[in-house]
């Protein structure tokens, strides 16, 4: 099994620090070998891990290291899944409206090579997304509603 395998398998085991000091390793070989599709792979997961941990900023550095790499191989396919992490990062941090258009650009290059089953996949992240736009709406609302209501009870004291 190689160090990025042992290094998901850690993070599935919520070994978090060997996790991370697995990808480390996958990333050096990988940088060693020049091996550049896999180097965009080890950053695509270290991209993931930084999200998984919330470290936001340091998630899109490593989407960004990932995007260019896989834009300089030209593989289409590769391109959009590192679209669909930009597209998941943005998700996460509320940015709905990012995150539809990220979706939307990698649907379009999956449509463009014939991905059938990612094609789908992809449709659903981005219906997905959409209804968690609606739900946090509706959500933040009865939070509003129910922050005046309190107030009011305060007032009335």
């Amino acid at each position: 099994m190689s160090f990025l395998g042992l290094s998901v398998v850690s993070l599935y085991q919520g070994d978090y620090t060997t996790a991370e000091e697995y990808a480390k390793k996958a990333l050096q070989i990988t940088q060693d070998l020049g091996d550049k599709s896999r180097i965009a792979s080890v950053f695509g997961f270290l991209g993931s891990y930084a999200s998984h941990q919330k470290d936001y900023n340091k998630a899109e550095d490593f989407f960004k290291k990932e995007l260019k790499i896989v834009k300089e191989l030209g593989n289409k396919e590769l391109i959009a899944s590192a679209l669909e992490d930009f597209s998941g990062l943005a998700k996460e941090q509320k940015k709905y409206t990012e995150s539809k258009r990220r979706y939307k650009e990698s649907l379009k290059l999956f449509e463009e090579i014939g991905a059938k089953n990612t094609i789908a996949l992809t449709q659903k992240l981005l219906e997905t997304t959409e209804e968690i736009k609606k739900l946090h709406h509706v959500l933040e609302l009865k939070r509003q509603e129910q922050k005046a209501l309190y107030e009011k009870k305060i007032k009335n004291i």
